[in-house]
């Protein structure tokens, strides 16, 4: 027998879905306000913001930190 998702695609059985084990409010807000507590320990990668910090575009919240906030962020 199949399970059948949503979309009416076989869905994969005997698998465990990945889990994350922790749980982050990803609102911008909150993503800028990882993104600084981080920056204020050490520098942090952009690969290290994805997988880390769970935030997808660090670009975007490093301009919205400088841009909207103030924030001096130099990048190398």
């Amino acid at each position: 027998m199949t399970v059948r998702n949503e979309k009416s695609r076989p869905a994969a059985t005997g698998t465990t879905p990945k889990q994350n084990t922790q749980t982050h409010d990803n609102s911008a807000s909150a993503q800028r306000n990882r993104l600084m507590e981080a920056l204020s320990r050490r520098p942090i990668s952009t690969i290290e913001a994805r997988r880390d910090l769970d935030i997808l575009h660090p670009a975007g919240r490093v301009k919205e930190l400088r841009h909207n906030e103030g924030h001096q962020i130099l990048t190398a």
